[in-house]
């Protein structure tokens, strides 16, 4: 709720005493190698069991940030999503969600499930199946429409306080995209078509690029 030029004041007081390093070297694509475990498994003393598959997005710009904010919010967490009936039908989840990071070089979205200790191989095979089918089938022109609409609803929603549309105007600055792109959303993601958001999937949600990972009792 400052004025303008009191928040000036404090960013100059306090950014002012960090010292100017060397720039980093940008636009070395990064690349992961997943062939070698195609399942990492990571032993934890734990009462739950999480499960969860990965693939890395591509470096950012505007387009590949909103096909992985499409993406993270058809998987989801909420009804309606992908996973959503692992946890209310299949009973293989009781916390489940879906994660877009993105950053200049390159991004990783996720999808993971914490499940009972018994129900992890077939968590993991649930949730192998579901991108599977989206990999395979892709969505339909209404179930798509239905997507935008939830996106943009979404973003709206992470945007409601001053703290976080400030958050969001700074990340989007930093990430090269302009703070404008924060109020363009909606008119920048109802440009984006089903084809090019299938065309999207199939590139960056092939088999052979998921990373899986299983954390909990190894009873193997």
């Amino acid at each position: 709720d400052l004025e303008r030029k009191e928040i000036v004041a404090i960013l100059k007081k306090h950014i002012s005493r960090i010292a100017e390093g060397q720039a980093l070297q940008t636009g070395t694509e990064i690349r992961l190698n997943t062939s070698e475990k195609p399942l990492i498994r990571i032993d934890k003393d734990s009462q739950q069991t999480l499960v969860g598959i990965s693939v890395k997005l591509p470096p950012v710009n505007s387009k590949p940030y909103l096909y992985g904010y499409l993406l993270r919010v058809l998987m989801g967490n909420s009804i309606g999503s992908r996973i959503w009936h692992l946890r209310a039908e299949k009973k293989l989840a009781y916390d489940m969600n879906a994660i877009q990071i993105q950053m200049k070089q390159a991004g990783l979205f996720s999808v993971y499930l914490k499940t009972d200790i018994e129900k992890g191989e077939a968590a993991m095979k649930a949730l192998e199946a579901v991108f599977d089918s989206l990999y395979t089938d892709g969505l339909s022109e209404s179930a798509f429409e239905k997507l935008r609409t939830r996106s943009i609803t979404d973003f709206l929603r992470r945007n409601e306080t001053k703290v976080e549309r400030t958050g969001q105007l700074g990340y989007f600055e930093t990430m090269g995209l302009s703070y404008r792109f924060v109020l363009d959303f909606e008119n920048r993601i109802n440009q984006i078509s089903l084809g090019d958001f299938l065309k999207f999937i199939k590139m960056w949600m092939k088999k052979s690029d998921r990373i899986r990972v299983m954390i909990g009792p190894d009873h193997s």
